[in-house]
């Protein structure tokens, strides 16, 4: 067995690779979905409708990259015809009733030298207030100080009274926007749950061991048994020294057949093993490892096209609401293998349905009313939000 890395954030280093991922994921929700927000500004800014804006930095196309380092690169790059390109930072304020507004220094500048070559396009949810700030603006209305949230660490901070009238009115369409920022929130916290699940139902199987004197097995050459033996070697940080092989064994479980609990459990297994333990370029996978993972892609995104996202279970063991979670659990990892792909595989052959996302969750074909299941039983599983930076820096 080999020893297992894997990446930290680069900001908060206690967060585990699963909440690095979750937390970049809602950071990529926030900022592809206010993608639309900021061109439609920027044609009412500038008049001209030819600009162009697309994601920039170092998770342009990737949201986590187990391999990337601290970058100070705006979140938005934003092009003209005649070749004129500015940069945006994107941010915003999630709570209620702020005191401050705050801003990372490497955000403002380098010292006294504030970065000119950007501005921040902020967003304070709960005012409903959206605009455009630039650096040398905070530089000049900031204050340094500790920040509680981010572990006192020193940021520049704006007073709200000084701060929120640099932000217009957003109007309907913020309203909408955040809506709708929300509801994939909710999509995100409530597959979480799916993990909280499985890890209770393997404690309380070793608590039997010690207690009742239960005999722990895992069966060898099954899906459970592959499952079990992935999420305790992952807990342990500890993989097989051939995980491609490992792959291949899990990749051939995924059949149409299969339920929806089935294919969760396979999904996390070949996640940790494709993400954590295999070098995921072309060249690092064996050619049959290669074909296996292309096939497999495949026939998970066939599933999801012919899963009945309209409420109707097709398990009748199980639970609809925990169908549901099942089915999102897969959803998640699913966007984020073909993410993946699309990063590393450089110039090999790519499947055809691998391309870059324009927004999460966008398999699924009704996210309201997906949603309104989810609140009907008054469960997202959301962990606590992250500190602000995580989300929006």
């Amino acid at each position: 067995m080999s020893q297992l890395g894997y990446a930290q954030s680069s900001d908060i280093k206690s967060r585990t690779w699963g909440e690095y991922r979750d937390d970049m994921k809602k950071k990529a929700i926030s900022e592809l979905e206010c993608l639309d927000l900021l061109r439609s500004m920027l044609i009412e800014r500038y008049g001209d409708e030819e600009v162009a804006v697309e994601k920039h930095g170092s998770d342009a196309i990737l949201w986590f990259n187990p391999k990337a380092r601290l970058s100070t690169a705006p979140d938005y790059r934003a092009t003209w015809p005649d070749g004129t390109t500015r940069f945006y930072e994107f941010k915003q304020a999630i709570e209620k009733d702020l005191p401050f507004f705050d801003f990372k220094k490497s955000n403002v500048g380098r010292g006294k030298k504030v970065h000119e070559d950007r501005e921040f396009f902020y967003i304070a949810r709960a005012e409903n207030k959206v605009g455009f700030v630039a650096p040398k603006w905070v530089f000049e209305h900031a204050t340094v100080g500790p920040v509680p949230a981010w572990g006192n660490r020193e940021a520049y901070r704006v007073p709200r009274a000084v701060f929120l009238p640099q932000l217009q009115d957003g109007g309907d369409r913020l309203q909408h926007l955040v809506h709708d920022l929300e509801d994939k929130e909710t999509l995100l916290g409530f597959q979480q749950g799916f993990l909280d699940a499985e890890r209770e139902r393997l404690s309380a199987r070793m608590r039997r061991v010690v207690d009742e004197g239960e005999v722990f097995s895992i069966v060898p050459r099954t899906l459970n048994g592959f499952f079990e033996a992935c999420f305790l070697m992952s807990h342990l940080s500890r993989f097989p020294d051939d995980a491609g092989l490992w792959l291949v064994y899990l990749l051939s479980f995924v059949e149409p057949g299969m339920t929806p609990a089935e294919l969760a459990r396979a999904m996390y297994a070949i996640d940790s093993l494709y993400f954590r333990a295999v070098d995921v370029s072309a060249d690092g996978l064996r050619p049959n490892e290669h074909k296996a993972m292309v096939d497999g892609l495949l026939r998970v995104g066939e599933y999801l096209h012919f899963y009945p996202w309209d409420g109707h279970s097709i398990d009748p063991k199980c639970a609809p609401i925990d169908e549901l979670r099942h089915m999102l659990f897969v959803v998640n990892r699913y966007e984020d293998w073909r993410q993946d792909v699309f990063y590393r595989w450089g110039e090999a052959p790519r499947p055809s349905f691998v391309r870059p996302a324009r927004c999460i969750f966008d398999g699924i074909p009704d996210v309201p009313g997906v949603c309104a299941r989810i609140r009907s039983v008054g469960d997202t599983s959301e962990r606590p939000n992250p500190p602000a930076e995580a989300v929006a820096g």
